[in-house]
């Protein structure tokens, strides 16, 4: 979930912010998003200027705060580690999320062939009618992984291809390992979370509940591994990240700001973000029981009333 916000003010102290104001044509009063490691769930917010954009004029404030945090994720994934182009091919996990309709919107902009796997019908048609997929490369999850790997040799042979160049990865588990198998020679496979571990429902501490060690437990302990040996001969890689460590205190603040110029040069065509549901900040929680239901679509996003005196 992102948190939407009437942006005040962008006032900052010190010559040296002023001046960074002014570089990225930021002034005081503007419809602003940033990017924050924490706290971003809050009426008020301190963000170094380097780190915040301008909304673009056609967004909504909702809209913005379904952008950066999301958009990074998949120009990071499938840009920077996996190093897509024109030509290539992208097997996209959670397609109808957040991060995979970005990922889905890169493959357009490249011209790039995708492969959408979503977790129902309704999300099937949203992606479908989103981004054109024809019905041979859009796959609804099978619950078993052999059905899996059936599902995505069908779409390879219907795309004339020998395997995917990249995977971007969310769900794990008994999936991961029917998509790395489908990598071609020199493929890279993005992992960058793992749904499958996500309890469900609101069971309080996870770790006293039914579910963590009936489910999310044998899952964890099941998990994929891989031979390193073996990974050579075949020519794949696995690469894992977590935006957090752009943001880690230690890592060159410049590599964030960086990526983040690069993915919005005026060439890089984004679609407007997909807002799935809005709740009032109060309704946190229904938010989030929203969120780990399966049942969103692009972002959830949390909207935040500031008096006008704040």
């Amino acid at each position: 979930a992102a948190s939407a916000n009437e942006a005040r003010s962008a006032e900052d102290g010190g010559a040296e912010e002023e001046e960074e104001v002014g570089e990225r044509g930021l002034r005081v009063g503007q419809r602003v998003m940033g990017f924050t490691r924490f706290g971003a769930y809050a009426s008020h917010i301190n963000i170094g200027a380097a780190f915040v954009r301008p909304i673009p004029e056609e967004w909504s404030f909702q809209q913005g705060a379904a952008f950066l945090v999301q958009a990074l994720t998949a120009w990071y994934g499938a840009v920077e580690l996996g190093k897509a182009e024109e030509g290539k091919s992208v097997l996209v996990q959670a397609a109808a999320g957040g991060v995979g309709l970005f990922t889905l919107n890169i493959a357009e902009m490249l011209g790039m062939d995708a492969v959408a796997i979503v977790g129902s019908e309704a999300k099937a048609r949203l992606v479908q009618q989103l981004h054109g997929l024809p019905d041979e490369q859009v796959i609804i999850r099978p619950k078993r992984a052999s059905g899996f790997a059936t599902a995505l040799q069908t779409s390879l042979d219907a795309m004339g291809r020998a395997g995917f160049d990249i995977i971007m990865d969310s769900v794990a588990g008994q999936y991961f390992q029917p998509a790395y198998e489908s990598l071609d020679k020199g493929g890279r496979h993005v992992m960058f979370g793992a749904a499958v571990y996500t309890p469900k429902g609101d069971r309080g501490k996870m770790y006293t509940s039914w579910e963590f060690w009936r489910r999310i437990v044998p899952t964890y302990l099941s998990r994929p591994k891989l031979d390193v040996q073996k990974m050579i001969g075949e020519n794949k890689a696995v690469l894992g990240f977590n935006l957090i460590w752009l943001w880690d205190g230690v890592s060159e603040p410049k590599n964030l700001i960086k990526l983040i110029d690069d993915m919005m040069q005026p060439s890089v065509r984004w679609r407007p973000p997909l807002v799935g549901r809005e709740f009032d900040f109060a309704d946190a929680p229904d938010a989030l029981r929203y969120f780990k239901s399966g049942a969103s679509v692009g972002k959830v996003v949390l909207n935040l009333d500031v008096p006008d005196d704040a």
